[in-house]
């Protein structure tokens, strides 16, 4: 409720059960996301929604789970990416999801996006040694992300 609005009834938000939150705070956007869970009666959600922090409003975001799941977990890098893994995919039976989800909250720097593409187009930077990479011009931040060792002198 906020100022006597039922907000997840105006936007048609569900009361889901065992979904998964995580809570990203800058001093641009103070945000809680959640996505997935159950009602436990006849729906499994494939939805994101997103609480601002700022106003307590809910907003349905474009994106979605490639199956809906509950009991999942996930984590988020302090990049704003999120990787949702597993989950239940029935109430019925035991059957549970082994995909890794991954979706971007907010928009990536644009040092992380080309670090994206550097790795997805050159895979091979994968195996080079950290000193091989700081002597290609990539920033420390991104070689020490790959954890190589330094080549022997």
């Amino acid at each position: 409720m906020v100022h006597g609005r039922n907000l997840s009834t105006e936007l048609n938000y569900h009361h889901q059960l065992l979904h998964i939150a995580c809570c990203i705070g800058s001093c641009v956007l103070l945000a809680v996301y959640m996505c997935g869970g159950t009602t436990f009666l006849d729906h499994i959600y494939d939805d994101f929604w997103r609480l601002d922090l700022t106003n307590f409003q809910w907003v349905k975001l474009w994106q979605t789970l490639p199956t809906p799941v509950f009991f999942h977990s996930s984590t988020f890098t302090p990049a704003g990416c999120l990787y949702v893994f597993g989950g239940c995919k029935s109430l019925i039976t035991t059957e549970r999801s082994d995909q890794i989800f991954k979706t971007w909250l907010v928009l990536p720097k644009l040092s992380e996006f080309s670090w994206m593409q550097l790795l997805k187009h050159f895979p091979a930077v994968k195996t080079l040694p950290a000193d091989k990479l700081l002597l290609l011009g990539v920033p420390p931040v991104f070689a020490q992300r790959l954890n190589t060792t330094t080549a022997a002198s």
